[in-house]
């Protein structure tokens, strides 16, 4: 995906522009380092897509229920009525939050894996 290629500049793109087909993870040359998220284990790979996602609903969640899960927690026989907040700041919020938290998990998530690799390239960063 193009978040893979921003960040090890593999040459992955969207999946229908030809996905992974011109990742430097097929390379046949022993000199070319591989990308470290598309040749990742199965086992690890998973942090790539579900753990980022999980951050991008939390944060969601938090943007729109946050306050009223605090209030509650402070007054336990509240037996109010949920209202859900519909001002147009938390509407924006509900949006940039979570796309916000995608590239910053994303970022960890890269980083964490440029780290544990030998890969040469990260973002601005190459040797």
């Amino acid at each position: 995906n193009p978040t893979c290629d921003a960040m090890f500049h593999c040459g992955c793109t969207w999946n229908w522009a030809g996905g992974w087909d011109e990742c430097n993870v097929h390379s046949t040359d022993p000199e070319v380092l591989k990308c470290p998220y598309c040749s990742s284990p199965p086992s690890v790979s998973w942090i790539t897509e579900w753990g980022v996602m999980f951050c991008m609903v939390l944060s969601y969640y938090m943007v729109a229920y946050g306050k009223s899960l605090l209030s509650c927690c402070k007054q336990k026989h509240n037996q109010q009525a949920y209202q859900f907040p519909t001002s147009p700041i938390n509407l924006m919020l509900r949006l940039l939050i979570p796309t916000c938290t995608f590239f910053i998990a994303s970022m960890v998530v890269g980083f964490a894996f440029f780290l544990n690799s030998d890969y040469d390239k990260f973002l601005f960063y190459s040797t």
